[in-house]
């Protein structure tokens, strides 16, 4: 058998190794200094056959928030979230709370790095307007979101969002996106909103089912338009159970 590694960064390399049928891999956990993701991949060389498997490491959010990284950005969005919950502790009771929240609004944080986020996946709303963020792939274990809010960011590649298939609610406002093929995946979407991104093609948007409004101004390819049953949204005001 042939046995490769590939991930975000170099110590996926060092995690695993390939001992007769079994994938073994070392406790990351002293390692790990943000959200990462590791494709282990299996081929035997009498076949052509492949076997992929992907690994998602993170710690969470009482380790994050006990442990005081080193890492800049990963103490901010720390910080940013005990101070939504009016707390600059990581006590039990504030552990508690965070982990049972059902919304969080970190708008206007300056916030870059999303992994401390990974583990609250009680998460139902979650606003992270007007940061800094470049990679969503923390995001993906929230699979309980309803509504995400990402306007004005630095995103060029929201993929990671297309497991999220409950979310019905979708701002992506003012990044740097050109493939929305993720949106394929969200069955139970009513609106998404991508004015002023790099969308030169919005043929995904008009194959999606069930698709209920979409705004897309200041793209390259200018489109808003929306379905005729649904009735014009000047009240944005949304409200989730």
């Amino acid at each position: 058998n042939t046995f490769s590694i590939t991930g975000s960064e170099a110590l996926c390399q060092n995690l695993f190794y390939f001992n007769k049928d079994k994938i073994i891999f070392y406790n990351p956990s002293k390692y790990l200094t943000t959200y990462m993701k590791c494709r282990v991949e299996i081929s035997n060389a009498f076949s052509s056959n492949i076997s992929v498997y992907n690994f998602v490491f993170n710690k969470t959010f009482e380790s994050w928030c006990t442990e005081k990284s080193n890492d800049t950005a990963i103490s901010h969005t720390v910080s940013a979230i005990l101070a939504f919950f009016d707390s600059k502790t990581c006590s039990s009771e504030t552990m508690n709370t965070i982990n049972k929240a059902r919304m969080i609004s970190l708008s206007h944080q300056k916030i870059e790095d999303l992994s401390p986020l990974s583990s609250l996946v009680h998460l139902r709303s979650l606003w992270l307007d007007n940061n800094s963020i470049d990679d969503t792939t923390p995001l993906s274990s929230l699979y309980k979101l309803v509504f995400l809010s990402l306007n004005n960011n630095m995103i060029n590649n929201a993929d990671s969002l297309s497991i999220l298939t409950n979310l019905k609610w979708v701002f992506l406002n003012n990044n740097q996106i050109s493939n929305i093929d993720f949106l394929k995946n969200l069955n139970h979407l009513k609106f998404v909103s991508l004015n002023k991104n790099l969308l030169t093609n919005m043929e995904t948007l008009e194959n999606i089912p069930k698709f209920s409004h979409y705004i897309a101004k200041d793209n390259p390819f200018y489109v808003n338009t929306k379905n005729k049953h649904t009735s014009n949204m000047k009240d944005t005001r949304i409200s989730i159970k």
